[in-house]
């Protein structure tokens, strides 16, 4: 009942859930980083591609909040949602992608 993706998900929730969301991506993108950090001369390499890699998914998880806030304050239409899903379904397939 409390599924973050129901329709009855109040504005307050969605702001709380989203800031939860984005405090737990910060600190895997520390956690990464500080990862890539510790392996020295390599590292350098290592922590730009880690850099590269949570700018990405920084930005998607902010568009991902835009919309859903978008969504919610227009009345949770169903082809934002399809179109939501195949937005998120793309920039997966984009980072899957090895550079």
């Amino acid at each position: 009942m409390s599924d973050p993706s129901s329709a009855s998900e109040t504005l307050d929730e969605l702001t709380a859930r989203h800031k939860k969301e984005l405090k737990a991506f910060e600190g895997e993108k520390r956690g990464a980083i500080k990862n890539a950090k510790s392996r020295g001369k390599k590292g350098k390499g290592a922590v730009k591609e880690a850099e590269f890699k949570y700018e990405g998914l920084e930005r998607d998880l902010k568009e991902r909040h835009r919309l859903e806030l978008q969504q919610l304050k227009s009345g949770g239409d169903k082809e934002e949602s399809k179109t939501d899903a195949e937005i998120k379904e793309e920039e997966s397939n984009n980072q899957s992608t090895p550079s």
